[in-house]
């Protein structure tokens, strides 16, 4: 009877120290677990944007469109999750220029214009020039795919950008419109910062010097943008819009 006993109690510690053992492996397991789901909770998310850009290449696309890489998708992850792929694709597949005076509106267009990933852009030569004052590295660091051509002149694109007086503007459009390709515009008035979807009539009254500073100069290229973003997410967009001071 008392081996019987003694063996007993043996066999139970060992079942009680293999029970430890589990629940101690275990533990770790869940631990292990844990800290992977952690790391991986960027490649997931990377991931499904990926999933999401496949999906809608199977849908179909705008015409207009780019096909996204691996580095597009990492570099531009903050706008995808706030606007989506689609519009992503369709920014890093446009053509846009921006045409006209060389000051704060245009400086901040074009600034905008390379953050958001726009693949082409006509541009002057003044222009990027007057943009170093703001962004004074080369705009190819912050974008290296991005396409400058530089032209003085209107041309083909999917959309653009006037910046200038509307005395100057209007028989510049007259004159060199007719040839290109229909598209869209916003044209921004340097004289009374007033921002105008395709056209460019309007009462201008010209303000005061003091009031033409750099923040509103700004102000109305970042407006500007804001309104074509809308317009490639086909979102109502203003048709009209004057800076208030």
């Amino acid at each position: 009877m008392n081996r019987k006993t003694g063996n007993k109690k043996e066999e139970n510690e060992i079942k009680e120290v293999d029970v430890e053992r589990k629940t101690t492996n275990e533990v770790e397991e869940d631990a292990l677990l844990d800290e992977t789901e952690e790391e991986s909770t960027d490649d997931v998310v990377i991931e499904e944007i990926r999933l999401d850009s496949r999906l809608s290449n199977r849908v179909g696309n705008s015409e207009n469109s780019k096909e996204m890489r691996n580095e597009d998708i990492v570099k531009y992850d903050r706008q995808i999750r706030l606007f989506g792929v689609e519009t992503q694709k369709k920014l890093l597949g446009a053509t846009v220029q921006v045409f006209g005076t060389d000051n704060f509106i245009s400086a901040e267009i074009l600034k905008n214009l390379v953050l958001l990933g726009v693949g082409k852009i006509f541009v002057s030569k003044k222009i990027l020039e007057f943009t170093k004052k703001i962004v004074p590295d080369d705009l190819s660091k912050i974008n290296k795919s991005l396409v400058v051509e530089f032209s003085d002149k209107m041309e083909s694109c999917h959309f653009r950008f006037i910046v200038d007086s509307v005395s100057l503007n209007a028989d510049t459009v007259a004159c060199e419109s007719e040839s290109l390709m229909p598209i869209c515009s916003y044209f921004v008035c340097s004289r009374c910062l007033t921002l105008i979807f395709n056209g460019y009539e309007h009462e201008c009254v010209q303000k005061e010097d003091k009031v033409l500073d750099v923040a509103y100069q700004c102000l109305a290229g970042a407006f500007a943008v804001q309104e074509y973003l809308k317009f490639i997410q086909e979102k109502s967009n203003v048709e009209t819009f004057k800076i208030e001071f």
